[in-house]
């Protein structure tokens, strides 16, 4: 199980592969499903505290899988980039994300802003997962997931971002 002392600010707490066996299978294949179920902020010797109530969650981890002894975060250790980490498997600096957004320089003597209503084209630099399983004519859906506005990649998405209704799939 998870290492009691090891702290995340972002942890991916399960990816489970799960058949489906309703009438709407289009084979006789099993389709198996992939979901990520990440939790922002969650230190990961959580889920082996029994006084925490997960029981949804270690039943999920339970009849998939759980990340053993923990992930380590990325540097900067904020949410955007901890994410896109964990769907490219490389760094910020590799994959682009440093921020919440993307970093905007007013000039001298002037603060950074983050500008947080940027698509996932404009953030994101290299493939993630979801990019890749798309194009191999896999379904694709995320719901809060951050750097994902306008991706090409989901067949119905509910991004992390300001307005996330207007970038919302009709279907969703």
């Amino acid at each position: 199980m998870l290492s009691r002392n090891y702290w995340l600010a972002s942890l991916a707490v399960l990816i489970t592969a799960c058949p489906d066996t309703s009438s709407r299978a289009l084979s006789n294949e099993v389709q198996r499903h992939v979901v990520v179920i990440s939790i922002d902020g969650f230190a990961a010797y959580l889920v082996d505290d029994p006084k925490v109530p997960l029981p949804t969650i270690r039943r999920l981890a339970q009849e998939g899988c759980l990340v053993e002894g923990g992930m380590t975060v990325s540097d900067p250790s904020v949410t955007w980039p901890n994410h896109t980490t964990l769907v490219t498997g490389m760094k910020p600096g590799r994959h682009g994300v440093l921020a919440n957004g993307v970093l905007v320089r007013g000039g001298i003597g002037v603060p950074v802003k983050i500008d947080s209503h940027r698509d996932q084209s404009d953030l994101v630099k290299v493939p993630t997962v979801v990019d890749v399983a798309h194009a191999a004519g896999l379904r694709t859906a995320e719901v809060n997931w951050p750097c994902t506005r306008n991706s090409k990649s989901f067949d119905d998405q509910f991004p992390d971002v300001p307005n996330a209704l207007d970038y919302t799939t009709p279907r969703l």
